[in-house]
């Protein structure tokens, strides 16, 4: 199997009898945020980097709960917090090999970045379903905590009494300082072994619930509520007046945040199996996205409906056929049916042919063969309505050039 990278699918390419599967590469879903810290320095598009190891920190009015319990944002070079301050840099962030390393050595104050309203766009969605993946270690544990946290923070400014972690407004947070490496998940905190390791952590919100996966683990949940974050931090923006030491150190790797996809029924050419793609046709591809149980077709928002980047002619609704099962992960160019309507209403698209064939053919930076067997994707949203929520669904096709 070749495999070649394209745009943002991924395409492997059998020939014969074999199948020729085209698939997009975030097969989970469609990614809102992501960060591979892939160049030199912190991508400030994504984060802000304002005060990352410079000017205003968190003045607390208390040590504990310092996070969240009143207190000022202010330029400890400049302006006393407690009768405290401290010249910058505080501590470092080296981007390299890509991944991030945020260090702080002795001192009162830590790195700190942030990604949230109003001074960069929200990594999460403001409503639905969504996956948060973080991979990281630890390099050094030590007295000072710092780490990632996830939160609902209506303003993210470093100005005035605006606490960086609103009581009750915190989501997720991976922390370590000599307590120990540890994750909290709405509330819930469990211990992490292995800090100088790195895991993969992911925290799953689906149908109005938390999961928490460590290394691909269950650990947390599902816990229901319907607190949302709208923020990432990094780092630990607070300044520690009583108190110098070392901070404990740690390597990130990747953030992203994914909105899964709903997979969809899909049937290229209804009532027909195999399916055949007649690649010399000047005509038009019939393609049904079908409705179920489950399914509203009049929820979808045609005008965002692509196969391989291509838009339909046209839409109407009908009753046309019956879904096979698998909707995604066909494995045969026989893995569809011949079965006509169901008792569901379907979307029905006309697609032009050309089209369809040029698209195919510039993913695959060749001429289709006679014979062969192609998975299509098709992908598209709800309506605004409805969350907007991705949709993804396939079909196979036989190819006819002869």
């Amino acid at each position: 199997m070749k495999k070649i990278a394209k745009k943002d699918w991924i395409i492997g390419i059998f020939v014969s009898l074999v199948l020729v599967l085209i698939s997009n590469s975030a097969s989970e879903g469609i990614q809102i945020f992501e960060d591979d810290f892939n160049g030199t320095t912190i991508d400030s598009t994504k984060w802000n980097t304002e005060i990352a190891t410079t000017g205003k920190r968190w003045c607390s009015s208390t040590i504990w709960n310092h996070h969240s319990n009143p207190g000022n944002w202010q330029d400890i070079g400049l302006e006393p917090c407690h009768d405290f301050t401290q010249v910058p840099p505080y501590g470092a962030i080296t981007v390299s090999g890509g991944q991030a390393i945020f260090s702080g050595g002795y001192t009162q104050s830590f790195p700190y970045i942030w990604a949230g309203p109003p001074s960069r766009l929200e990594p999460f969605p403001s409503i639905g379903d969504f996956i948060l993946e973080i991979r990281m270690k630890y390099d050094s544990i030590q007295s000072h905590g710092d780490g990632l946290s996830a939160l609902f923070w209506n303003n993210t400014d470093p100005v005035g009494n605006n606490p960086p972690s609103p009581a009750g407004q915190g989501v997720f947070s991976i922390w370590a300082d000599t307590s120990g490496l540890r994750t909290t998940t709405v509330g819930e905190q469990i211990f992490v072994t292995d800090p100088f390791f790195f895991h993969h952590y992911r925290l799953e919100y689906i149908s109005g619930a938390y999961s928490l996966f460590i290394d691909g683990i269950l650990k947390v949940g599902p816990i229901a509520t319907n607190l949302l974050p709208n923020t990432i931090w990094i780092g630990n923006p607070v300044f520690t007046y009583w108190g110098i030491s070392d901070w404990s150190d740690f390597t990130i790797d990747f953030v992203r945040v994914t909105v899964p996809h709903i997979e969809i029924p899909l049937d290229i050419k209804p009532q027909s199996c195999p399916n055949p793609l007649n690649a010399k046709s000047q005509g038009v591809l019939p393609i049904a996205i079908l409705g179920t149980d489950n399914i509203n077709v009049k929820t979808i928002d045609t005008a965002s409906i692509r196969l391989l980047n291509v838009a339909p002619l046209r839409s109407s609704f009908e009753d046309v056929s019956t879904p096979f099962k698998p909707f995604i992960g066909k494995n045969s160019e026989f893995d569809c049916t011949n079965l006509g309507p169901d008792g569901f209403l379907d979307m029905t698209l006309k697609f032009d042919t050309q089209e369809v064939i040029k698209a195919i053919e510039a993913f695959l930076n060749r001429a289709v063969v006679d014979g062969e067997a192609l998975i299509l994707p098709l992908t598209g949203n709800l309506l605004d309505e409805f969350g907007r929520k991705p949709l993804l669904g396939e079909d196979v096709v036989i190819v006819i050039s002869k």
